[in-house]
């Protein structure tokens, strides 16, 4: 038997519009000033998913329609609220948001 599962969070760069997601699959804002996330950078892979769980009322994440890299639902950008968290998935040009849990 095992023991119970583990996961690691990484805390994206405080102020970084174009955060680095390479190695990880689940992150957290930790902003102390407002920001405006427009893409997710490093190594990515089509099909690759991440999931976001924001610490902060201080991260904006910017639609695609707003000149991002970043697809949303309905097509408006996301200001988030702590403990709100977001799933996103690569296609190969743009972050398409698959979901989202609003606290």
């Amino acid at each position: 038997m095992t023991g119970p599962l583990s996961y690691t969070w990484e805390t994206l760069v405080d102020g970084d519009v174009t955060p680095a997601i390479s190695g990880g699959s689940r992150f957290k804002t930790a902003n102390t000033a407002p920001t405006t996330i427009t893409d997710f950078d490093g190594v990515v892979v089509t099909g690759q998913s991440i999931l976001v769980l924001f610490t902060d009322a201080l991260t904006k994440i910017q639609d695609l329609s707003n000149g991002s890299n970043i697809r949303l639902e309905g097509g408006i950008d996301f200001d988030s609220a702590a403990y709100d968290t977001m799933t996103f998935e690569y296609d190969d040009s743009d972050w398409v948001e698959t979901g989202r849990n609003l606290k």
